[in-house]
This record gives structure tokens, C-alpha cells and sequence, in this order.
């Protein structure tokens, strides 16, 4: 009888023991707020809907995957300002923030004011539809890549070429372009006086 009670106690005592053992038991980790500057093999962010996050002049700075476009968006608020605060797509193309869209050999045709297609003009235009649209309005540049056909009746010279953007928006802009016979003998003279020129566009805007 008081082996099986030696036995009992011994038993009590090591699952005490064995419990004890695992309370004391603890792992702790340190780290900082905010983290110190580190390099880092792999970063990854995790993806959000924009619906669920809320950007103000406390949050400035804060930076997320946005699940729905699939790129980077950082918390801004210009000036300081809380009432301009706003995400937006993180520059550059490993953040996938900026978008390129550009024309080529674009021959303006439509003349304000004139119906048809008329061969002189003030200056011509044609209305730019982007291939995808940007997030805000982008930076347009435009260049002339040749001249329009100038007749012999101005010995076949140009004397000035136009090509500029207007009425940027997101999804596109009118362009505007032309070049000047060297003549006054052409048709038309003045401010009327100009043909069409071939021209090429870049936009470099957000996503």
C-alpha cells in the first residue's frame, strides 16, 4: 500500500513538475519603432483594397499594394496639407507608377471652323485618344517628323512648322500642327496660309 502511494506521489509531482516547466517557458523578440534603416534580400507588401485603408496627414508616408491596379501607392500630402492628402501610384516602372504612351506619323487633317478637309489651314488638328488612360492628366510632348507637301508654287520650301498639345485629360488631347509654305502665292495667305505637317506625340503620366 505505501508502494502504490510512493508510486501515486511520484507521478503527481512530475506532472507538476513537467507543467510548471512549461509556464516558465518564453521567447521573446525584440524590435524598434519606427524600424531603423536596414538592407533587405526580398520585401514583400501585402496586397490591399484602397477601400480599406484611409490616407491622412497622420498616415503621410504609409505605403501599400493596391490589389485592384496591381501597383505601389504612397500616402501624400502636399504642402502639409490634410485636406490634399491622397494616395498616390509610387514612381518609377518597379513600382509600375509611371505609364509611357506615344504616336507616330500623325498627319493632322481637321481645320477649325471648315468643314471636310481643307489643304490650307491656320493650323490643323486631331483628336488624341490614349491607348490607356493615366490616372491624371499626363505630360505631353509633341515634335514634327516632316513637313506637309508644299507646291511648286513656293519652290517646295517651308518657312516655319507648329505642333503643340492642348486640352490634356486623362484619356487623351487635341493635336495641333502645321507648317508654312515659304510663299504667299500658295491659295491663301496670312495666318490662313499653312499645310499639314506629320508629327509624333509622347505622354508620360501616373498609371
Amino acid at each position: 500500500m505505501i508502494k502504490k502511494t510512493l508510486i501515486l506521489v511520484i507521478g503527481i509531482l512530475i506532472v507538476f513538475a513537467s507543467f510548471a516547466f512549461a509556464q516558465e517557458e518564453k521567447l521573446t523578440i525584440s524590435t524598434y519603432y519606427p524600424s531603423p534603416y536596414g538592407v533587405y534580400n526580398e520585401m514583400r507588401f501585402y496586397p490591399h483594397s484602397p477601400a480599406t485603408l484611409t490616407c491622412t496627414l497622420e498616415q503621410e508616408g504609409l505605403t501599400y499594394f493596391d490589389s485592384n491596379e496591381h501597383i505601389l501607392k504612397v500616402c501624400a500630402c502636399p504642402g502639409g496639407d490634410s485636406t490634399k492628402c491622397s494616395w498616390s501610384a509610387v514612381p518609377g516602372r518597379g513600382g509600375g507608377g509611371v505609364k509611357v504612351v506615344e504616336g507616330h506619323g500623325i498627319v493632322p487633317t481637321k481645320c477649325p471652323g471648315h468643314a471636310g478637309t481643307p489643304l490650307f489651314c491656320g493650323v490643323f488638328y486631331e483628336d488624341i485618344t490614349f491607348s490607356e488612360p493615366f490616372s491624371s492628366p499626363p505630360k505631353v510632348l509633341v515634335s514634327i517628323e516632316d513637313t506637309g507637301p508644299v507646291g511648286g508654287c513656293a519652290q517646295h520650301t517651308t518657312d516655319r512648322v507648329i505642333a503643340y498639345p492642348t486640352n490634356v485629360t486623362t484619356t487623351g488631347f487635341r493635336l495641333m500642327a502645321a507648317s508654312s509654305p515659304d510663299s504667299p502665292f500658295c491659295g491663301a495667305t496670312g495666318a490662313t496660309s499653312c499645310t499639314r505637317a506629320k508629327v509624333g506625340y509622347i505622354a508620360i503620366g501616373e498609371q
